[in-house]
C-alpha cells in the first residue's frame, strides 16, 4: 500500500513536472508569452519537483513490489528479524527491534533499536560530537547546550528544538552517565520524541555486534531516562526550530526558483555559448558564498541549524550553477533595448547527427563577425532538404543583448 501511494505520488509529480517544462518551452518557441501564464507553469513545475522529492524519499523507505524486505528469516542470533519483541523490565515494557539489510536500489543497513514508552511531548537527539559539529559550534553557525560535564559534553552532541526542557533535563548526573553508558554498550544515538525514548545502533550485525545481556542493559538505562522527567514549565513549550524551518523553505524556494531561470535560454539563446558561460561563472563566483554566508547568518543560532544549512549547500552545488546561467541569460534578454538585426550568411555546408531516437539536422554558415570564422545553427528536416551548400543562405536575425551577449531572435533558410 506505501508503496502504491508513493508511485502515485512520484507520477504525478512527473505529470506536473512535464505540464510546467513543456509549456514553458512551448511559449519560449512561440516568443510571445504572457506573463500570468508564465508565472502559472513556473508554478507547476515547482510543485512538480516538490511532488518528486516527497515521492523519492517515501520509495526509499518502501521496498519494490515482489522484492523482500531482508536477506534473512526467523532469528538472527537471538533477534527475531524485521519484527519488533517486547518484554518487561522493573515493571517498565520495552522494545527490542532489530532491522536486516536491504541492498539493492533502496537499500538500508542494518539496526538495532530498543525502546520504551515515555509521558513526554519534548524531543532531543544525542550523538557521538563529530567533527563539523565542532567545526560549526566554533565559527557560531550551530548552537549547542553545554552541561557542564567535560566527558558528557566532549563526547556528545544535543539536537533539540525543546531547548529549556532539554537542558533542564541533562542537570541531572545521574541520566548524563546512563547516556555515556550507553554509547560504552554502542548504542551512539539516543532519541526522545513522540512518546518514546529509543537508543539506536545504525550497522548492528548480531554475529559481529552482540553482548551478553546487551539489550537488557540497554533497557535498563532507557528506563531509567524515562523516569523523574523535569516538572513541566511554561518555559519547555518553546520551540527554536519554527523560524529556522520558516528560512530553509523561504531559502530551498529562492534556490528553486532561480534554477527555473534556466528556461529563459529557450527564450533568449545566445549565438556564442562561450560568453555567457564567462558571465555565468562570474555570477556563480560571487553569488555561490554570499548565498552560503546570508543562509548561514539566517539558519544559525540551533543545534540544527549546521544541518539545515550543509543540506540546502548540496543542493546549491547543483541549482546555483543551473540558476546562474539562467539568471544571466534573462537579464541580458530583458535589459536588451538594441534593435534585431538581420545577417543573410551563405551555408558552406549541411550535416547531420544522431541522438538516441532521433536525427538532428545542422548547418555550419560563414560568419557576420569574421571572415575566419563560423556559425553553427540547427534548423528543421524541411529546411534541411531545400539546403544546396555553398548556394543556399540563412538568414540569422541577432540582437545585442543587454550584457552584450549577442542573441538569436529567429532563422530561417532563404529559398
Amino acid at each position: 500500500m506505501a508503496r502504491g501511494c508513493s508511485l502515485f505520488l512520484f507520477a504525478l509529480g512527473v505529470f506536473f513536472s512535464l505540464i510546467g517544462a513543456v509549456c514553458l518551452l512551448a511559449f519560449a518557441v512561440q516568443g510571445n508569452i504572457n506573463a500570468n501564464q508564465f508565472l502559472l507553469f513556473v508554478v507547476f513545475e515547482m510543485i512538480g519537483v516538490a511532488i518528486l522529492v516527497i515521492a523519492v524519499r517515501a520509495l526509499r523507505r518502501t521496498k519494490p513490489f515482489g522484492e523482500t524486505t531482508s536477506v534473512f528469516e526467523g532469528r538472527v542470533g537471538q533477534y527475531l528479524a524485521d519484527t519488533s519483541e517486547t518484554f518487561e523490565i522493573d515493571g517498565s515494557p520495552y522494545t527490542v527491534h532489530y532491522q536486516t539489510p536491504v541492498s539493492g536500489k533502496n537499500g538500508r543497513p542494518s539496526s538495532l533499536v530498543v525502546s520504551t514508552p515515555v509521558e513526554c511531548d519534548y524531543e532531543f537527539q544525542i550523538t557521538g560530537e563529530t567533527w563539523f559539529d565542532k567545526f560549526c559550534k566554533n565559527i557560531g553557525l550551530a548552537v549547542e547546550i553545554q552541561t557542564g560535564d567535560s566527558e558528557f559534553d566532549e563526547t556528545c552532541y544535543v539536537r533539540s528544538d525543546t531547548v529549556a526542557f532539554t537542558e533542564a533535563y541533562l542537570t541531572d548526573p545521574i541520566k548524563r552517565v546512563a547516556i555515556v553508558d550507553l554509547r560504552r554498550l554502542g548504542f551512539p544515538e539516543l532519541i526522545l520524541g513522540h512518546g518514546e525514548m529509543s537508543a539506536k545502533w545504525l550497522g548492528f550485525d548480531p554475529n559481529q555486534h552482540d553482548k551478553p545481556d546487551l539489550t537488557t542493559d540497554a533497557a535498563t538505562r532507557l528506563v531509567l531516562l524515562s523516569r523523574n522527567l523535569p516538572p513541566s514549565q511554561p518555559e519547555f513549550e518553546y520551540r527554536t526550530g519554527q523560524w529556522r524551518r520558516q528560512w530553509q523553505f523561504l531559502l530551498w524556494a529562492f534556490l528553486i526558483v532561480f534554477a527555473l531561470t534556466i528556461f529563459t535560454l529557450a527564450l533568449y539563446p545566445p549565438t556564442h555559448v562561450d560568453e555567457i558561460l564567462l558571465w555565468a561563472a562570474g555570477l556563480l563566483a560571487v553569488g555561490a558564498p554570499v548565498f552560503a554566508f546570508l543562509s548561514a547568518m539566517l539558519l544559525r543560532g540551533t543545534s540544527r541549524s549546521h544541518n539545515a544549512w550543509s543540506g540546502l549547500m548540496i543542493g546549491a552545488i547543483f541549482l546555483f550553477p543551473v540558476g546562474s546561467l539562467g539568471t544571466i541569460s534573462l537579464v541580458n534578454g530583458v535589459t536588451d533595448a538594441s534593435q534585431p538585426v538581420a545577417h543573410d550568411v551563405l551555408i558552406i555546408r549541411k550535416y547531420t547527427t544522431k541522438s538516441k531516437n532521433s536525427t538532428n539536422y545542422h548547418v555550419e554558415c560563414q560568419s557576420w563577425r569574421g571572415a575566419e570564422k563560423t556559425e553553427k545553427f540547427s534548423i528543421n528536416s524541411a529546411a534541411y532538404s531545400r539546403v544546396v551548400e555553398g548556394k543556399s543562405k540563412l538568414r540569422a536575425t541577432t540582437r545585442a543583448g543587454g550584457l552584450g551577449i549577442e542573441w538569436l531572435v529567429s532563422k530561417q533558410v532563404l529559398n
